[in-house]
This record gives structure tokens, sequence and C-alpha cells, in this order.
């Protein structure tokens, strides 16, 4: 059996708007457009699906201008998780400053107290100090997290609507490792490339005309001087000097001594 002769199915689904999820609205909106899809252009399609969609998405989706209903429908799910990660991020961020307005009252409170009620003050603060918890998180922690996708502040999974059961307060660590050795800056650097005189990204390969022989120099951006092969410079007939206090940083922090 068909609809019923009184039924406007166009009506129907122009009037549709959004009240729930995209996902929601997109059932809602295939359904209706079933019937009078004869009757209304392919191209009204998007354009009727934009004008149902949330004032809060509505316009976002409209300034990207998506040219047919299949790429409006993937922007409007986007705009919503989109929205969903704000009001998660807004949530926790309340949350942290109404903690840490608690937190400074009762300290300061504690301060304008002091000498006159100690155990009261000493109380105070201990109780203050258990509503948040610090962590600090060095580099290599937050990347096995990352890598692990677990929340920061626990060890859960994280999602979404993931929410933390007690807040944290996380400080990122940015001091060096000083287990690492730094080359001084006066110390001319060669890079592994230049040595092998393989092809890299980061080098480039250009003619030279030395002693009117051709040859063929590599410039690397990770030497920090220009070097030559000792057999390349007894075949141009080069002269060579031995120099005592220069030295060269080479692959692995290894140092040989410079001919010039």
């Amino acid at each position: 059996f068909g609809p019923p002769e009184s039924s406007n199915p166009v009506g129907e689904l122009v009037t549709l708007r959004q009240t729930g999820t995209i996902k929601i609205y997109q059932r809602q909106f295939q359904e209706k457009l079933t019937r009078p899809n004869e009757l209304i252009p392919e191209q009204l399609h998007m354009e009727i699906f934009m004008g149902g969609l949330d004032d809060s998405i509505k316009l976002d989706a409209q300034l990207l201008k998506p040219p047919d209903l299949s790429i409006a429908t993937s922007i409007a799910r986007d705009l919503e998780q989109k929205q969903q990660l704000q009001r998660v991020s807004n949530t926790r961020k309340a949350a942290w400053q109404q903690s840490r307005t608690s937190h400074d009252n009762t300290v300061n409170s504690a301060k304008s107290n002091t000498g006159l009620i100690g155990s009261s003050t000493s109380t105070n603060i201990q109780t203050s100090n258990q509503t948040l918890f610090f962590k600090r998180l060095t580099r290599v922690e937050m990347a096995e997290k990352r890598a692990k996708r677990l929340c920061y502040n626990c060890d859960e999974q994280y999602s979404v609507t993931h929410q933390c059961k007690r807040l944290l307060w996380l400080e990122l660590d940015d001091s060096v490792d000083d287990a690492i050795p730094e080359v001084p800056d006066d110390c001319p650097k060669i890079s592994l490339h230049a040595i092998t005189g393989q092809r890299h990204a980061q080098t480039m390969q250009l003619p030279a005309l030395i002693n009117r022989h051709h040859m063929l120099s590599l410039i690397d951006s990770g030497s920090t001087h220009n070097f030559i092969s000792s057999t390349a410079t007894s075949r141009l007939l080069l002269d060579v000097f031995f120099l005592h206090n220069i030295r060269i940083s080479i692959a692995k922090e290894e140092k040989v001594q410079c001919l010039v």
C-alpha cells in the first residue's frame, strides 16, 4: 500500500530539521528523500540537507561549499565530532579552573590564619593538596602513551568521550638530556653522505672545474665546510699541507685529522 493521498513528501523533506546527531538526521533525510526523489533535482538534495542542519553546524558547513550531498554529509559529521571534542576540552578546563580556584582559596585562607590556628591550617593544606595530583611527563613517556593510544593522565584507552577519574596537573619536561654529547660549534663537521658520496634529500650534485679537470661536487647541508678526498688531490696535482690543530667531526662523532 502506498502513502495516503493527503501526504506531502516534498514538504516533509524541505521542513525536516536536525534534532539529534548527524547520523540520525542523515537517516531521516534519506528515508524522506526516497519518495520525492524524482520530483526534486539532484543538485538540490545537498542544499535541502544543508538547510536542515543545526545552526551550530550549518554556517561552517556552508562556508566550505560542498559540491554534492555525499561530501556535505561528511563535512557535517566532521564538524559534529569537532564540537564534541571542544565540549570535552571545555568541560575539563572548567573543572581544572574550579579546582585551581578552590586550591588557591584554601592556601590563602591557610596563610591568613598562620599563627592563630596551627593545627587547622595544616589540615586545610593537606586537604587542598589532595584535590590535585601532580604528574610530570617526559617527551619519551608522552610518545609511548601516544603510540599505545593511552590517556596522558591515566593508563586507560583514550577516546572522544573519555574522562579521567581524577584531575591531574601535567608538566612537560623541556630539559635537555645531559647524556647526549654535543660537538662544539667551532669544530668542522662532515656528514656521512658527503663521505660515501650517496645521494640524499639534503644533498645536491653540481659540476665543478678544478685545474682543467671536470669534477662532480656534492653540496650537503649537513656539512659545515667544503672537503676534497686525498685521492682527488693527487689526481689534480694539488698542494697538500698538514695542519696539527684542525680535526673534523664525521659520522658517529668520530674525529679525523685534516689536510689542507
